[in-house]
């Protein structure tokens, strides 16, 4: 029993360390060629428009996305782009829940075995879609909220239903504004339909407005 104990132990920090390396040989190779991750997302996206296979690339961009730490609002705007405004966000959202959970279950693999314990790690999974709900309407990053979840081993259920609700508004915004876009898609002098950007703008008073509530809701409790 021990020995499967620590040879699973062992699995789990060749993995991380693994990960580490080509995570940070990335940022390094962005760094160096592109000035960042963002700034390369954005070249391989743009190229990535004139190709008719770019919907199953962005699957795949979407599934290694929580792994290399790329951020996902230029994968939203680009999907409003290339899909438009509905099958676009039906598309963003899925890809979205995917990305997440990705990232949550390799922060279960990866974590303790059992659940920290603490107040905080405690509250956080008593109140699982309140917390993630609030973290994904505050705009707290994704990653962060993902690996979280998944090393203080929050219900699926719960963590899942709060992303997409959470995260809606603003993937409604990106699909919005990428849909709004005119011409050939490049993120450097974008023109961008006044009428979706008022919608964006009313999606986020109103995302803003439910976690205010949210947030004071909590506080009285």
């Amino acid at each position: 029993m021990k020995e499967r104990v620590r040879s699973r132990s062992v699995r789990r920090w060749l993995v991380l360390l693994i990960w580490t390396g080509l995570l940070l040989g990335f940022w390094l190779y962005a760094r160096l060629q592109a000035g960042g991750p963002g700034q390369i997302l954005s070249q391989w996206l743009e190229a990535l428009s004139r190709n008719p296979a770019a919907p199953l690339v962005l699957v795949a961009i979407y599934l290694v996305r929580p792994l290399l730490l790329l951020p996902v609002t230029a994968l939203t705007v680009f999907v409003g782009f290339l899909l438009g405004a509905v099958w676009g966000a039906l598309f963003a959202l899925v890809m979205v829940l995917l990305s997440a959970t990705t990232a949550y279950l390799l922060a279960r693999w990866l974590g303790p075995r059992r659940p920290p314990e603490g107040s905080l790690a405690t509250g956080f999974r008593t109140r699982a879609f309140e917390a993630v709900l609030i973290a994904r309407l505050t705009f707290i990053p994704g990653d962060l909220v993902n690996y979280t979840a998944g090393v203080v081993a929050i219900p699926f259920g719960s963590f899942a239903l709060a992303t997409i609700l959470g995260g809606l508004p603003g993937l409604l915004m990106g699909v919005l504004a990428g849909a709004s876009i005119e011409g050939a898609f490049s993120f450097s002098g974008l023109r961008l339909n006044p009428w979706f950007l008022l919608a964006s703008g009313m999606l986020l008073l109103g995302s803003l407005s439910l976690s205010a509530y949210l947030r004071r809701r909590r506080a009285k409790k």
